[in-house]
């Protein structure tokens, strides 16, 4: 499909990891259930293997509770209008004006950097950018437009950079295209994705 980027062998090689094991705890606890009901009967063996079943819902709720906080919240949200998104637990605001998305420049920053952007990196981010890519509003709050903020993650992305990888494929292959589609927009109208192809000494792109 157009606009969405591939997988990346780290991702792919993350979601296997998780699925096999899965898997295969389930398969554990299946077996030890039908062993022990044959040994003990259905009550006695239930109460007999309950341990087991308690370490694997126990299991889930550490490593993959975040997992199932983000499918809550994604539920919870996408029938909705609101502006604001989840990316790792973290806000950020994403509206559709004059015909096109907007993300705030705010929350990106905080996403990439762990703190807001100061004066001057806002500053030198407006130089980067046409006035209508990277704009403030009546409130002074700083927004990308889409086409603006994913080529300016694609070359930030060009270093490796976990964070930005994911952010950018997040916004492409989630976020934009769920908004696109509630204001009756094709999702092919979204930049074509490159593969990140980093090198040594390879110029990560602007870094305000």
């Amino acid at each position: 499909m157009a606009g969405v980027s591939e997988d990346l062998p780290y991702e792919r090689a993350e979601r296997r990891n998780a699925r096999w094991t899965v898997v295969l705890a389930v398969l554990l606890y299946a077996a030890s259930l039908a062993l022990s009901c044959h040994a003990f009967g259905p009550v006695v063996g239930f109460v007999y293997s309950s341990p087991m079943l308690a370490a694997l819902v126990g299991w889930v709720l550490v490593y993959r509770g975040g997992g199932l906080l983000w499918a809550a919240k994604w539920l919870a949200l996408r029938r909705l209008d609101g502006a604001r998104h989840y990316f790792d637990d973290r806000p950020i605001r994403i509206e559709w004006r004059d015909g096109r998305a907007c993300i705030g420049a705010f929350d990106i920053y905080e996403v990439l950097h762990a703190a807001p952007p100061t004066p001057s990196q806002l500053r030198r981010l407006a130089l980067q950018f046409d006035a209508e890519d990277f704009f403030q509003d009546d409130q002074r709050q700083w927004w990308f437009t889409e086409d603006a903020l994913l080529r300016w993650l694609q070359r930030r992305g060009q270093g490796a950079d976990r964070t930005t990888l994911r952010l950018e494929r997040w916004l492409r292959h989630e976020a934009l295209p769920a908004l696109h589609r509630k204001a009756g927009r094709e999702t092919t109208s979204l930049p074509p994705a490159t593969a990140p192809q980093p090198s040594a000494g390879a110029d990560p792109g602007p870094q305000a």
